[in-house]
């Protein structure tokens, strides 16, 4: 309005499937022919005019814990270069203005942190260690995951600072 533009928009969809079977059978046709579906409609979004990318991305619910406190948290797995790529991360990054995921046993590993949820845990600053705690989909018990953040971000939207931590988006496949 007034002769601005929007220059960064931001278009989430998440698609999640949790299929589990306690009787019978299931058409294994049928769930391949939907994530096709899924895929080819996502693919799509990147020939809309404007659109710079499109990253991957998964979301995982937790705790996030800091000397002694805890906080519940979004845990959102995502591919970090791509979302460097589309240009808005960088641009919430405080510590690391081209950050990378720090390698444990040849895996990617690392936290991006809210900068308020930093505040209240008392973590945040590269290096820090900070614990995140799932439910395990697998076995359905607590999970503990110790990882060093590798930043601080502010978003400017308080929940989403307060609320949200990022990880590997490998790492969040293995967690889901």
């Amino acid at each position: 309005h007034g002769g601005r533009g929007v220059e960064v928009v931001t278009v989430a969809l998440w698609v999640c499937t949790l299929v589990r079977v306690t009787s019978g059978t299931i058409d294994v046709g049928e769930i391949i022919a939907m994530i096709a579906y899924v895929a080819f409609y996502i693919a799509g979004f990147d020939e809309v005019p404007g659109v710079r990318g499109v990253t991957p991305g998964l979301q995982l619910y937790g705790l996030a814990s800091g000397g002694a406190f805890s906080h519940p948290v979004m845990i959102r797995g995502i591919d970090l270069a791509g979302e460097m790529a589309s240009g808005q991360m960088g641009q919430m990054l405080l510590d690391e203005t081209r950050p990378a995921w720090p390698l444990q046993d040849g895996q990617p590993t690392g936290v991006l942190v809210g900068a308020q949820l930093a505040e209240s845990l008392g973590v945040g600053e590269p290096g820090t260690q900070m614990t995140l705690e799932y439910a395990s989909r697998a076995s359905d018990e607590l999970v503990r995951r110790t990882l060093p953040a590798v930043s601080r971000f502010r978003s400017g939207l308080s929940y989403f600072d307060e609320h949200v931590v990022f990880i590997p988006l490998s790492l969040a496949q293995e967690m889901a």
